[in-house]
């Protein structure tokens, strides 16, 4: 019993891959990337109110949505990249500001029709600073970021994708 224990043993042994050291040491050299919000902010001129992007995601493709939300009866929402505005006629109309990687200047006084989508806006002073709320989003993906800020950004509960409430 013991030979054959002993020969099973040796089998075993017989049977283990052994690799040869070749003197060089493997190294993992993966990366993680790291993955940083923007950083933006808003400032309402004298005749524009400009975004202003920093840290930008690589790849990214901007749009930004400004509602007029709080302390208003008959409220814009048609640069809002969302729901739009209703017309008294029915209609809807709906603007989003495509903007570049480091933000956007939209002039002021537009008419409700006269919105060009990344260059103009219907809001017409700084006045509106406190009483409107923001989307800033990535669309280069469905799965890419957006963030929302300002006087109520509840109003964007319903947006086609989840949203970062700054």
């Amino acid at each position: 019993m013991k030979n054959l224990t002993l020969i099973a043993a040796l089998f075993a042994v017989g049977c283990v891959e052994i690799e040869k050291d070749t003197g060089s040491e493997t190294t993992d050299t993966s990366t993680t990337e790291e993955v940083v919000d923007p950083s933006f902010s808003v400032a309402w001129g004298d005749s524009s109110v400009a975004l202003t992007i920093s840290d930008a995601g690589e790849g990214a493709s901007y749009y930004w949505g400004i509602t007029e939300n709080n302390d208003c009866t008959d409220c814009w929402t048609a640069e809002d990249c969302h729901m739009g505005y209703d017309l008294g006629n029915g209609d809807n109309i709906s603007y989003c500001h495509p903007v570049s990687a480091t933000g956007a200047d939209l002039t002021y006084g537009a008419s409700f029709d006269g919105v060009v989508a990344g260059e103009s806006t219907l809001f017409y002073a700084d006045t509106f600073s406190t009483s409107v709320t923001y989307v800033l989003d990535d669309r280069s993906s469905a799965d890419a970021p957006c963030w929302t800020w300002g006087a109520d950004t509840t109003y964007y509960n319903g947006y086609e994708k989840s949203c970062t409430a700054m």
